[in-house]
């Protein structure tokens, strides 16, 4: 059995050794340091989809990483480690809570709030004591104050019926009381009861606030330290559970500070217990976006990258001085691409349909010997980037109406040629719609010659994880046992490469799963569709014979115009990652900003655009309301219909639109639509 190096891609899976192991910081040694800032003592809630990483990042500073982290440094023994720490991180999962069982049952939700912040209090009281007793186990803690500890913890209940000196059984204690609790939960409608009978003997915060403001006063060690609660998961708490941590994080001592991960659809309230208070951005919390930060980190690739490297050691291959990840992973270059398209003939079809288009154009009667001189003079099949560049300026010149298409079909053919001979490029426009479209000329070519558009090579790979590490680490799981599949050979390992042909099979993969993956639950408003709605209507645009963009990937949306429903729709796929925000963008001599986004990477080979940023196209309200408005998803195909009019011969006008920029608002073209 091989060891597949991407197998394992969910920080929840890893032991606290392997998330050590596979630890990799963003900038040198301080990038995650500075985004967490774990030694401030302001709270914090650090916002990212799934797979950004956020679990390893808050295990990364949790306490049992800590001592892993400083053993591992040579002659540094862990007390003195620790002595130069500001901090002890304690990471709580959410899902491990059993949060959703303190609710419904007949019982109110104002009884559930308290019930849950009496188990949480246990909870978190519990995993202070494990920390405690072993930092006390190894030396780091004196014994000597221990008694003053377990004391002052035991005074912070209301009621409690033990004695003892020992924080050992002080914890065992605590584990007791929430199986007790849990019990009773579990069985109070059994036992006849219409709620839960609980003694509730801890106030809010008793122990979450208490137990550090003691190790401040007791304990000489925590004198200039802070406990750092690193929650994490925080989506799996319900509204009222939330209301108990909002309560919890407006009341913060200066003895702790709080870090809460969720996901961007996770938050359900800033309100405090009893909705008395909220909690704002700025005064009770720093907020910090992570995918955003990832993937706007200027070395972004060499961090996916070195995640990368590090997986491949971590499953022991071998790899030399000089390994170079980018050389281990294939690329087609657009030579090759298009030397296999000239095989098939693939633009025998587009200059056949060319032909018969123009047998039917209403502003000049062609005879068949002159179509012919047409086609001829665009032929260039030595070069298909050209030939299929001078049948997009034909298209220019029909949609122009020119009386004359001879004669322009010759114009044409002379700038080609001039291309060619490298005459007067400043001057040459085919030069200038080269140097734009030329991705989308090659896509195109590929495409009608049944060729996969490329997506390949490392740098592609990593931009279309979107600043996900887990995508692209997904993919290249899939990729790698593909390749082993079908050729019995691990790649990676002797210098064997990725091929193309596995990195088309993790990438279709990975985007399925990427679906099912973020799947919006209960989707009865079909806002997932909204995406297949979008991503068909801008692969129309940009495979049009006509399109108005380059590099079509971007849309922008004015939001206030946007009814309710479609507006709950963009913000939905925006939470659930399907689409991110991309840079603000002004209209033209307008004073309104248009919200400008772009589909989640990874679906951009789905729906065959570009992965550059350079087209942005503006979707009208009415557009933006059939496409996003689930109330009017019905309308969908009609309005695909009718929009290709304008981009698709004869270039025909939209109903009932008499001005195409009306309908379109897309950004100003390379050229204007007089001719090139």
């Amino acid at each position: 059995m091989i060891k597949n190096p991407f197998d394992i891609n969910k920080a929840v899976d890893y032991t606290d050794e392997d998330i050590f192991k596979y630890w990799v910081d963003i900038n040198d040694q301080a990038g995650f340091n500075e985004i967490l800032k774990p030694g401030s003592l302001m709270p914090m809630i650090m916002e990212g989809g799934k797979g950004s990483g956020k679990t390893h990042i808050m295990k990364y500073y949790s306490y049992e990483l800590q001592k892993i982290r400083i053993t591992s440094e040579n002659g540094s023994s862990l007390k003195a480690g620790f002595d130069k720490e500001s901090f002890i991180g304690l990471y709580i999962r959410c899902s491990g809570l059993n949060a959703n069982v303190f609710s419904g049952k007949g019982v109110d939700d104002n009884t559930w709030e308290l019930l849950f912040a009496f188990y949480w209090e246990l909870w978190i009281g519990e995993r202070i004591l494990y920390i405690l007793s072993d930092m006390q186990s190894e030396g780091i803690i004196d014994e000597g104050e221990n008694v003053d500890l377990v004391n002052g913890i035991i005074n912070l209940f209301m009621n409690c019926d033990i004695l003892c000196s020992d924080l050992d059984k002080l914890r065992d204690y605590f584990i007791q009381l929430q199986k007790k609790l849990l019990y009773e939960i579990h069985n109070f409608l059994l036992l006849g009861k219409s709620q839960p009978q609980v003694d509730i003997s801890l106030n809010i915060g008793a122990l979450t606030y208490g137990i550090p403001n003691l190790l401040k006063k007791t304990v000489s060690f925590f004198k200039k330290k802070h406990i750092l609660f690193l929650v994490d998961e925080y989506e799996n708490f319900s509204e009222q559970q939330q209301q108990v941590m909002m309560t919890l994080l407006r009341e913060k001592p200066t003895s702790c500070s709080i870090r809460i991960g969720t996901r961007p659809y996770g938050i359900r309230t800033y309100y405090t217990m009893g909705k008395i208070e909220e909690n704002r951005e700025g005064s009770e919390f720093e907020r910090v976006k992570l995918d955003e930060k990832i993937r706007e980190a200027e070395n972004y690739k060499d961090y996916l990258k070195n995640i990368c490297v590090r997986r491949l050691q971590g499953a022991g291959i071998t790899l030399s001085k000089d390994f170079d990840l980018n050389a281990q992973i294939e690329d087609i270059i657009p030579k090759v691409l298009l030397e296999r398209a000239q095989k098939v003939k693939s633009t025998a079809k587009v200059k056949e349909k060319l032909g018969k288009n123009l047998e039917k154009y209403k502003h000049q009667s062609l005879t068949k010997e002159e179509i012919n001189q047409i086609l001829e003079c665009l032929n260039f099949e030595q070069d298909l980037l050209i030939e299929r560049a001078c049948i997009v300026f034909m298209y220019k010149k029909i949609k122009a109406k020119s009386t004359n298409l001879v004669v322009d079909a010759n114009s044409i053919h002379d700038m080609a040629l001039q291309y060619l001979k490298k005459v007067n490029l400043a001057d040459n426009d085919m030069a200038k719609y080269l140097h734009y479209y030329r991705t989308d000329l090659r896509d195109s070519i590929a495409r009608s010659a049944n060729i996969p558009i490329p997506y390949y090579g490392l740098d592609t790979l990593i931009k279309l994880s979107c600043g996900t590490p887990r995508t692209l680490l997904r993919l290249l799981k899939h990729a790698y046992s593909k390749q082993y599949f079908n050729t019995s050979k691990e790649p990676f390992v002797k210098g064997r490469l990725l091929k193309v042909e596995s990195q088309q099979a993790g990438i279709e993969n990975t985007y399925d799963w990427f679906f099912e993956e973020n799947r919006i639950p209960n989707d009865v408003n079909g806002v997932m569709e909204a995406v297949k709605r979008l991503g068909g209507y801008l692969q129309n645009v940009r495979f049009s014979d006509l399109p108005p963009q380059c590099s079509i990937n971007i849309f922008s949306v004015q939001e206030e115009t946007l009814s309710s429903e479609a507006l709950r729709t963009l913000k939905m796929l925006e939470m659930y990652s399907y689409i991110v925000p991309h840079k603000d963008r002004r209209k033209k001599n307008a004073d309104s900003k248009s919200s400008t986004y772009k589909l989640n990477t990874i679906l951009i080979p789905k729906y065959e655009l570009s992965l550059e940023t350079r087209g942005n196209v503006e979707i009208s309200k009415n557009d933006a309301e059939i496409i996003l408005n689930p109330n009017r998803a019905d309308e969908y195909e009609d309005f695909v219909r009718n929009k290709l009019k304008a981009y698709n011969f004869p270039f025909a006008a939209q109903k009932g639109i008499k001005k195409l920029a009306e309908a379109t608002q897309v950004q100003p073209t390379l050229f204007d639509d007089n001719g090139l």
